[in-house]
């Protein structure tokens, strides 16, 4: 089974050797290192003179669909939260069965009393309200870039899952303390699992991309790509790029490929 994961590119650059230039002409290795391109999309925009990006993208969906990618999911769990997801699996956070850990962990910040009553009422707005999108009510979000979750968005790992935040902002004054309840007593986790190609272009555009453009998956494969036939050195872990995927459904214990602890000195706000 080969597993592509964004950040070691020195793993897979060479699946897609075979594919692209399968494809177009290693004229194009001339072409890029006489342009000598700035930014990995410059590198790209070079290839796009070999191969239609239309074409370039049904080419790579089609011979990439054997392949799987990994992907991280980060989140702060209590030792509790812990031994459920081991237990049970990575579960899409459904914010009606969210309430018990939120008073658990707000019933210490010193307006609780006066505004817990608020409660249900936030979650009704996050939920059903859509005041956030409902980006993360039933679904699962997860990174392709591991050094990217760390070092771009980590407030995952400060401080859970992004809705926990916003029930935060709506209900307390004082953020800072909430903020502060969202990280003490939880410990940062990194947890991996490996999906097929397919469904990782589809939770990388849940929404359907624009047809002019390239989906976000096979973008950042494609320029990480391109430029590395430029700068061999150049490492796609580097970008620490935030591209995010929305999976719907469980992912059961038995899928879930690590569950990595973090330290908080490798955390990068």
């Amino acid at each position: 089974m080969k597993v592509i994961d964004y950040d070691r590119i020195e793993e897979w650059a060479p699946w897609i050797d075979e594919m692209i230039f399968g494809a177009i002409s290693r004229d194009f290795l001339k072409h890029i290192a006489k342009y000598q391109p700035e930014y990995i999309e410059d590198a790209a925009d070079i290839l796009y003179q070999y191969i239609d990006k239309k074409d370039l993208v049904n080419y790579l969906e089609n011979s990439l669909k054997k392949f799987y990618v990994r992907v991280y999911h980060g989140t702060r769990l209590s030792q509790g939260e812990l031994a459920d997801i081991k237990s049970n699996g990575l579960r899409p956070l459904l914010l009606k069965e969210r309430k018990k850990n939120l008073i658990e962990i707000f019933k210490e910040h010193s307006e609780w009393e006066g505004v817990k009553s608020n409660l249900d009422g936030v979650l009704h707005r996050l939920g059903p309200g859509e005041e956030a999108g409902r980006r993360e009510d039933g679904n699962i979000y997860a990174c392709f870039s591991r050094k990217g979750l760390l070092e771009g968005a980590s407030h995952y790992l400060r401080y859970g899952a992004e809705v926990d935040g916003h029930v935060a902002s709506m209900m307390f004054d004082d953020l800072a303390a909430a903020r502060r309840l969202l990280s003490i007593n939880r410990t940062p986790y990194l947890i991996s699992f490996v999906v097929d190609f397919e469904s990782a272009l589809s939770a990388a555009n849940p929404f359907i991309f624009n047809g002019e453009d390239i989906p976000s998956l096979l973008r950042q494969i494609v320029e990480s790509w391109a430029y590395r036939k430029y700068k061999a050195t150049f490492s796609s872990e580097s970008l620490c790029d935030c591209t995010a995927a929305m999976f719907r459904g469980p992912r059961p214990s038995n899928e879930l490929e690590s569950i990595e602890v973090v330290s908080e000195n490798s955390i990068i706000s």
